[in-house]
């Protein structure tokens, strides 16, 4: 009932299929997050990717894919190094970094919203 509410009915049901494929390794396609080593052309090989893949006992093998149409490669690339920084800001707590990040975020980029995102977000205690 909550999963409904919350619109995600059917999550429990595509992880269980996803842990059978691990468990059984039945081959079966799903779509998970994986490192992209070459999945979308234009992406690094260590950013991660949510495609179709193969899965089994020893993991994902993603399905090949089509080149990204220009304008959603641009995008995706933009998200992705946001997400970078995002990382390095989140391990070093640099302000700069987040910052960076920030600003990167297609979503953002207002320096106004930025500064006061920062502060907040390095002022929280890591857990």
């Amino acid at each position: 009932m909550l999963l409904e509410e919350r619109g995600g009915a059917f999550y429990s049901e595509a992880a269980v299929g996803l842990v059978r494929s691990l468990a059984t390794g039945d081959g079966a396609v799903h779509v998970v997050d994986v490192r992209n080593y070459g999945t979308l052309e234009g992406l690094a090989d260590d950013d991660v990717v949510e495609v179709p893949a193969h899965v089994g006992i020893d993991g994902a093998v993603p399905l090949p894919q089509e080149p990204l149409a220009p304008e959603l490669l641009g995008l995706v690339q933009h998200v992705a190094a946001y997400e970078r920084l995002a990382a390095e800001a989140a391990v070093t707590r640099d302000h700069v970094t987040a910052r960076k990040a920030l600003l990167a975020h297609p979503l953002i980029g207002q320096v106004e919203m930025v500064d006061a995102l920062v502060d907040s977000l390095i002022a929280e205690p890591v857990s």
